[in-house]
Parts: C-alpha cells; sequence; structure tokens
C-alpha cells in the first residue's frame, strides 16, 4: 500500500508534494517516498479511510483530517449537496 503523508500549513491540510525544495533552495526529487524527509520537513503518515456510502445526487462526501498524535487521521463527513433538494431556502 502506498504511504501516504502530509502537514497542516495555517490550518488547512495539505498532502506531501512529489518534489520539495527546502527554505535553502534545494529540490528533493520524490520527497513524497523518502521518509527521512518528510519527518525533517514537519510531515506526518496520514491514515486514510474508504469514502463512505451516499446519496450522490443529493450529498457530497466531504474529507476532513485531524492531527492525532504521531499521525494524520482522514475522516468523511457527509453533506448535503447546495442547491439540491436538502438545502434551506
Amino acid at each position: 500500500m502506498l504511504n501516504r503523508w502530509g502537514k497542516f500549513v495555517e490550518g488547512a491540510f495539505e498532502w506531501a508534494p512529489v518534489n520539495f525544495v527546502t527554505p535553502e533552495g534545494r529540490t528533493i526529487c520524490n520527497f513524497y517516498r523518502k521518509e527521512k524527509y518528510l519527518r525533517q520537513y514537519g510531515y506526518l503518515p496520514v491514515e486514510t479511510t474508504p469514502c463512505p456510502n451516499y446519496d450522490y445526487e443529493l450529498q457530497e462526501a466531504v474529507e476532513i483530517y485531524r492531527q492525532e498524535g504521531d499521525k494524520i487521521i482522514q475522516e468523511w463527513e457527509i453533506r448535503p449537496l447546495e442547491g439540491g433538494e436538502n438545502a434551506a431556502d
């Protein structure tokens, strides 16, 4: 299984990039595969979860991320579609 890494930047979740430019201007190719550098630059492993079943005509599945210890957990929130039958007037 593919290891996935990410981190929070100013409160927003970001996946680890394929290539990374360090603050010193050095490019690290295939950065997302190098655990040593990922950890050095603050990235954490992401525990992904399958998307739950939902009514895609009336709802949307939104990914939510939270940090728990030394990893990030992906969760899902099912929301009504804006402008759909269940939307508030």
